[in-house]
């Protein structure tokens, strides 16, 4: 799975074990290869990012370091107080030391309802308030860091509820509270969790304004709300609709098998795609490669 992150001047990807940087000219600077795959490429203050290979986790930026953990990461989230990171079958908690190290390292394991994690196999993580969602092989969790409870959202009741639960992708929240689900084969869903109402946009290239792609490789929502999401080719989902709206490569995309998104602070857009890097501009309804 590839990551893409723009940060001041520079657009970082990374694929596999593979980090790459590129100026705003497509340029490829510098290149690094590790010895585990990439995960949770992020920015953590100006000019500075961090990132996850096996049971580090890499900082790269003015300053360079790193931060050594027990086990391999999964996914992570980087917060001022300290860290919140997946090992593949459990959810931990650390803070930092001045010298940037983790330190008070502690396993939370308070679920309900009472369920074994080890059965559990986590690849990706999203914070929306208090909350964090967790998901996972076999349904999701929701960890609320006030309480400092964890609840496990089950297969089984979640395939009841008609969830396309079956090995979720990405996950996102927009501007009326809903949230959007990606799985590996039936496209995308659209989740209320306060009236646990679920609505499922089942994969059918065949029809002009259903989602286009099994396999939703991202999902994410920009500064101005828009959900768009990685599937066949790129979709935007519009309200007016009820449906999405598509750009493949007939409009100008290097391909349709994409690997990630960003907004840069002019609010333009970049795709990265098997192909190469596209800038996006919606004025001009236009693609840059």
């Amino acid at each position: 799975k590839a990551q893409l992150l723009i940060n001041s001047n520079r657009i970082w990807i990374s694929r596999g074990k593979n980090l790459y940087q590129f100026n705003r000219s497509f340029q490829r600077i510098d290149s690094s290869r590790y010895s585990h795959r990439i995960v949770s490429l992020q920015e953590i203050e100006d000019d500075k990012i961090a990132f996850a290979v096996g049971s580090s986790i890499i900082i790269k930026g003015k300053t360079v370091g790193s931060i050594e953990l027990a086990e391999e990461i999964q996914a992570f989230l980087w917060k001022p107080e300290g860290l919140l990171w997946l090992s593949e079958h459990m959810l931990w908690q650390a803070s930092l030391d001045n010298s940037g190290q983790a330190q008070d390292i502690t396993l939370l394991n308070s679920v309900k309802p009472n369920t074994d994690l080890t059965a559990l196999v986590f690849h990706e993580m999203m914070q929306k308030d208090q909350y964090y969602y967790l998901l996972s092989n076999k349904g999701y969790l929701i960890y609320d860091e006030i309480n400092k409870k964890t609840y496990y959202n089950r297969e089984k009741e979640l395939s009841f509820m008609r969830f396309p639960v079956h090995l979720l992708t990405a996950i996102s929240k927009a501007d009326d509270g809903e949230y959007w689900l990606g799985t590996t084969s039936t496209g995308i869903a659209k989740w209320d969790a306060e009236s646990h109402r679920v609505k499922n946009y089942v994969s059918n290239e065949f029809l002009e304004e259903a989602y286009w792609g099994g396999t939703v490789d991202f999902i994410f929502r920009d500064s101005k709300g828009r959900i768009w999401s990685g599937g066949t080719g790129l979709n935007l989902y519009s309200d007016s609709l009820d449906g999405f709206i598509h750009y493949t490569e007939e409009d100008g995309l290097p391909s349709n098998n994409l690997r990630g998104m960003a907004e840069d602070k002019h609010g333009q857009l970049w795709i990265s795609t098997e192909k190469g890097l596209s800038c996006f501009s919606i004025p001009e309804q236009s693609f840059t490669s």
